[in-house]
């Protein structure tokens, strides 16, 4: 048996899974490791992949992974917690339809705006005045300056 023989016996003897080629499509399969790797991306990232993979998203990963603020927060625990103490966030200004098109009708805002477009808009943070004001205040600035500094 020659070497060119032998190699090509031994790929015919592969198991099918080994001889098809993988793909992305194989790695988000597994739930966990799906979840993994959509949280590290931003949602207009998830968009485009989930328009590459032709629509991979359930509606309820939709609603967690498509959501606007996981573009413009990156430090969602801390903006979670904020929330949960009664903060209100408002988006404003005029790409805010943009940012909406970009993530829930993906393939209409590439062909026109391309993958480069910076929106401008505006997040306004309405707090309460709670009891422990000090504490709360040394969050807000807390999560202003870590915010301003990963994206501005």
């Amino acid at each position: 048996m020659t070497k060119s023989s032998s190699s090509s016996s031994a790929q015919g003897g592969l198991e099918p899974w080994r001889q098809r080629r993988r793909s992305l499509m194989d790695v988000l399969i597994p739930y966990d490791t799906r979840k993994e790797v959509l949280s590290w991306l931003s949602a207009f990232d998830i968009a485009k992949l989930d328009l590459v993979l032709e629509h991979i998203l359930d509606q309820t990963e939709r609603q967690v992974y498509l959501n606007p603020m996981r573009d413009i927060i990156w430090n969602k625990s801390l903006m979670n917690a904020l929330v949960l103490e009664g903060m209100k966030l408002i988006l404003c200004g005029d790409d805010v339809r943009l940012l909406h098109q970009r993530l829930h009708d993906t393939k209409s805002y590439l062909q026109v705006h391309g993958h480069k477009r910076r929106l401008q808009i505006y997040l306004v943070g309405l707090c309460p005045f709670p009891e422990d004001m000090e504490h709360v205040n040394d969050r807000i600035l807390s999560f202003i300056l870590h915010e301003c500094e990963s994206s501005c």
